[in-house]
């Protein structure tokens, strides 16, 4: 019978204390919007801690993520912006969206139609970039060669 209630004990325990925990964090993790312009297919990149670019910005507990008509965005941010702790980013709600020229929301892709979305650095850390492909009719290595051509530009800068 003790071990019974005690047992019961230690579970009502953990499920509250997981409770208090999701309801104490809840404010403090982000949702994240990769914005890209309408019809955009193939490697979109971003480049972090880059010389003269803007930072990316918090609103509303979203990070939104701007990408040039080339799928590309080159922030001064360093690339664990907004990560909940140290090693990680934590959970967080990611969407991807086709936005018109003035921004305005087109339509949200499927996560189906995004492949490969990784994040790393290149060149001993010198750049830090994340990329992910949108679905084409060629998927095979769409960011490989993107990368490597942002890299070597960034090189002669």
């Amino acid at each position: 019978m003790k071990t019974k209630w005690f047992l019961s004990s230690i579970i009502l325990f953990i499920v509250i204390g997981g409770l208090v925990y999701m309801f104490i964090t809840k404010d403090k993790r982000y949702s994240v919007s990769y914005k890209l312009p309408s019809g955009f297919k193939g490697c979109a990149i971003v480049v972090y801690d880059a010389d003269d670019a803007p930072a990316l910005e918090i609103k509303d507990q979203n990070i939104t993520y701007r990408f040039n008509d080339e799928g590309v965005l080159y922030t001064s941010s360093p690339a664990d912006f907004g990560w909940e702790g140290e090693k990680d980013s934590g959970f967080h709600e990611t969407t991807y969206i086709y936005v018109d020229e003035k921004g305005k929301q087109v339509s949200e892709l499927s996560t189906e139609d995004i492949i490969g979305h990784n994040k790393g650095s290149y060149e001993n850390d010198k750049f830090q970039i994340e990329s992910f492909g949108v679905k084409t009719e060629d998927d095979e290595d769409i960011c490989l060669g993107k990368i490597d051509k942002y890299i070597k530009t960034m090189n002669n800068k």
